[in-house]
This record gives structure tokens, C-alpha cells and sequence, in this order.
């Protein structure tokens, strides 16, 4: 057996190892080059285990079909692989973001959400940020919100209940409100909502998302001095305006608002915001 084969193989779908041996058999077997193998998997996997392999192992094992058609679909089949490898759905023991609403994987990774913002979702969601006790040892505020001294810090106060996010998620509203003519929707996707409308919304999300995520990375971990409000909008701002550009680019219908009102709004939630006493 290629030593190289069976490593890669084995780092990208560690959460079924047996199955992953027995398919890596078969694939030996039939011959398939371990070139195409290696590239096909290598390519899609990302180091954010255990969450993405699931996902990237479907995508690996329908590259390596395409190459060889009968590899994977031989033994075992597709629509096996498929229900053995798609990962749990959110449930009871995960968190909900109230600002975005239950998610299950399909959304959270949705075509329409940017990336980043999908892959901090989805830990998000079963609680596997780095944020709070886990990186206590070594961020500057310990256990604490860099924005709220008192209070410990998790992953539903950085996303939703921080003073910070709130402003965010004030201003994300009010923007989705005034390109969308509508309130956002309890959850997504939503049958009163059009495909443009919601386009619009995953991607003022995902910039809302992103914005506060890397804004507490960079003190937790680049000990930086903490970001204040301005420049936590400031960055939400950029983000704004990169994805209102990939989206006009790809759909001109979706219902961007001008960039002078994405403007007027962050700098009135700039205006309006005061820290807590």
C-alpha cells in the first residue's frame, strides 16, 4: 500500500477510519492512481477538523468517481457514503444565534454564504469557537469579552449578546431591511422571501459574522489592543462592500442598497452607539 495514499486518507476522513480502510482497499484494488486520489482529496480537505473532512470527503469521493466511474460507486454506493459521511444536523444540544436563527447544514453551508462566515457558523452552532475558557491561558482578557470586563466569555455572548454585536446587528438589519422592503425572516430560508432577498441576507450576515469573529481573534490571539466600536464597523463595512460587489457581479437583481446609504447607515451606528458604563 502507497504509504502516502493510506496517510492522506486516513487525515482527511478520521471520523469513519473503518469504512475509509475498506474503501481505501477496494480503490487499491481497481488501481485507481493514487496521484488523482491525493490531489482530489488534498485540494477540498481544510485543517478545521473534525467539521470539514465530512464534508470535503463527499466532494473528494465524487471527484474520484468522475475519474474513474465504478470506483466508489461499486462498494459501497454513493447514496451509502452519502448518509454514512453528511454530518449531524444542529439539535437540542447545539446553540441558536437568535440575530440568524436555526440553521441546519445545508444553510450553514449554502452557495450564498460566504465561506469564512459558514465554517464560524457551523462551530459555532456545536460550541467549538476558541472562545472563553478554552483560550484563557492565553488571551490577554483571560476567560473575559474584551468589550464587557465582567462578563465570561462564549460563543452566544460574541455573536449576539455582546454590546458589540448588538450594534452590528442593528445596523445589519437595517440594511437588509432597506435593499430587502421587508424585516428579515425568523429563519432561512423562508417561502416569503425571494432567492435574491435571501442571497442578500446570507451575505450581510456572513460580513456580520466574520466582522466580530476576527475582531475578537485579533486581541485573543494577535494580542492586539482591542478594537474599538468604529473600528469593528469599519471592518464590517469593508467586508459590506467586497460582498455587495461579488453579488451584483454574479446576480445584478440581488437587492443591494448604494453603497453611499451602506455608508449613511454605519456611520449613524457609529453615531449612535454608547459603550456601557
Amino acid at each position: 500500500m502507497d504509504i502516502r495514499l493510506a496517510k492522506t486518507i486516513s487525515l482527511a476522513f478520521t471520523p469513519h477510519p473503518p469504512l475509509w480502510i475498506h474503501i481505501c482497499n477496494h480503490i487499491l484494488s481497481t488501481e485507481t492512481p493514487h496521484k488523482d486520489i491525493i490531489q482530489a482529496i488534498t485540494q477540498k480537505r481544510s485543517i478545521r477538523k473534525p467539521f470539514e473532512p465530512l464534508r470535503s470527503c463527499l466532494a473528494a469521493c465524487r471527484r474520484i468517481e468522475q475519474k474513474q466511474t465504478g470506483t466508489i460507486a461499486a462498494l459501497p454506493t454513493l447514496p451509502t457514503l452519502r448518509n454514512t459521511l453528511i454530518p449531524q444536523n444542529p439539535t437540542d444540544n447545539t446553540i441558536t444565534i437568535p440575530s440568524i436563527g436555526q440553521l441546519n447544514w445545508e444553510e450553514i453551508f449554502h452557495k450564498h454564504r460566504h465561506r469564512p462566515a459558514s465554517d464560524i457558523l457551523w462551530m459555532a452552532t456545536w460550541e467549538r469557537l476558541p472562545v472563553g475558557r478554552p483560550v484563557a491561558t492565553i488571551a490577554p482578557d483571560k476567560d473575559s469579552c474584551p468589550w464587557c470586563p465582567n462578563e465570561k466569555h462564549t460563543t452566544l455572548h460574541l455573536l449576539h449578546q455582546c454590546h458589540i454585536a448588538q450594534s452590528l446587528w442593528d445596523t445589519a438589519h437595517m440594511i437588509f431591511t432597506c435593499g430587502a422592503k421587508s424585516q428579515p425572516p425568523p429563519y432561512t430560508p423562508h417561502p416569503d422571501f425571494s432567492p435574491q432577498q435571501l442571497r442578500l441576507l446570507r451575505s450581510i450576515q456572513s460580513a456580520t459574522i466574520t466582522s466580530l469573529w476576527n475582531s475578537f481573534t485579533t486581541r485573543a490571539f494577535r494580542h492586539n489592543p482591542t478594537p474599538s466600536h468604529t473600528d469593528i464597523i469599519n471592518t464590517f463595512l469593508s467586508r459590506l462592500l467586497m460582498l455587495r460587489s461579488l453579488d451584483l457581479q454574479i446576480d445584478p437583481g440581488t437587492p443591494w442598497i448604494s453603497i453611499q446609504k451602506i455608508y449613511s447607515l454605519t456611520n449613524s451606528a457609529i453615531d449612535r452607539y454608547t459603550p456601557p458604563t
